[in-house]
């Protein structure tokens, strides 16, 4: 007797239903030895969140795509946004990077690296302030090294435009102290979130991360400030290389998840104060080998006057794009303002 359609899509959803509630069983039996076990509570509820939404993920089948029509759709977009000149992705808020990395990808690792000192937390935190102002789109910064108020201390001194020292000290004229207080209320409007708590994990991330995308529809940006802090247990009989290569992948997948760029900043090794010349090369980064293969673009910054006070340019930082997966490499200049501890673009100005 032959079957009809509709008998068939009955049976396809009383099997789908079934896994469901399968897979569903095998979760609530690892999040009971989760609960068994004697690890950090919030880690297990981090984890045992992690489970449930693979669960709901695979309640709804993944079907192959017919690349074909992948392509069809893409590039009828493409064709569409021809004769645009800005980037295709999110902008950064500094025109010359933009140009060479064609703005932020979705669900791309951006690994921002450097010696410390030079500026990676304050790029980081304009290129977050600029995507949250420009795109409207939430943008989250996890802070293993700085306190929420740090932060939001720097952010106003950027957009104030006032010394950062001076603030601390106290010490602004009554005409800085009105630029700041306008710049501290003005950032009421970004959404802009910072989460500083201590001992972040890539697991409590991707678990905050998840639930700020849930409430929101979206995120714009993510950024790990930064990886050697992250507190992820070494397991047994694993070395720190295979420490950072799963933390950097998990990095790697979270993009993916949230649909959205992440930034994760990484210091570089102390190689580079051994050599000559001191602009970073891949070879630099810690455990280098993992963290250049999940990265999809991997950015250096370098100033020349850190190393050289007398060299002929001061002030100013290059931004290398060492690696960019779908992209060229390059350089791309932007001016550091020691005092502001800020970038400018060379050309154009403040960003902020």
């Amino acid at each position: 007797m032959p079957t009809s359609p509709g008998s068939l899509e009955y049976y396809a959803q009383m099997i789908r239903k079934a896994a469901t509630k399968r897979r569903l069983m095998h979760a609530g039996r690892a999040i009971a030895a989760l609960a068994s076990d004697d690890g950090d509570t919030e880690d297990v509820m981090a984890r045992a969140e992690a489970l449930l939404a693979d669960v709901s993920r695979g309640a709804e089948i993944a079907e192959a795509q017919l690349l074909g029509s992948v392509a069809e759709a893409r590039w009828r977009e493409m064709y569409r946004q021809r004769h645009e000149r800005q980037p295709v992705g999110i902008a950064t808020g500094f025109p010359d990077l933009d140009v060479i990395l064609g703005g932020l990808q979705p669900a791309d690792l951006i690994v921002l690296a450097a010696r410390p000192s030079m500026g990676k937390t304050a790029l980081a935190l304009q290129v977050a302030y600029n995507v949250a102002e420009l795109e409207m789109a939430p943008v989250v910064v996890f802070s293993a090294e700085m306190s929420a108020g740090c932060l939001a201390d720097r952010l106003v001194c950027m957009r104030a435009g006032v010394n950062s020292f001076a603030a601390r000290a106290r010490r602004l004229s009554e005409d800085d102290w009105e630029a700041a207080v306008d710049a501290a209320y003005g950032l009421s409007d970004i959404p802009l979130y910072v989460d500083d708590s201590a001992e972040l994990t890539t697991t409590n991330i991707r678990s905050r991360a998840r639930r700020l995308k849930a409430k929101h529809g979206r995120l714009g940006l993510i950024v790990i400030d930064y990886l050697g802090l992250l507190q992820d247990p070494v397991e047994r009989g694993e070395s720190q290389t295979v420490r950072i290569g799963r933390m950097t992948r998990r990095c790697k997948a979270l993009a993916k998840e949230c649909g959205c760029p992440v930034v994760l900043l990484s210091q570089l090794s102390r190689a580079v104060e051994l050599r000559q010349n001191k602009r970073p090369q891949m070879s630099d980064l810690r455990d280098s080998g993992e963290i250049e293969q999940h990265a999809d673009v991997v950015l250096f910054i370098y100033r020349d006057d850190y190393y050289n006070q007398d060299s002929d340019r001061k002030g100013v930082a290059e931004i290398i794009v060492a690696k960019q997966r779908n992209g060229p490499t390059g350089t791309a200049e932007l001016v550091w303002d020691a005092g502001k501890v800020r970038f400018l673009n060379l050309a154009k100005g403040v960003t902020l």
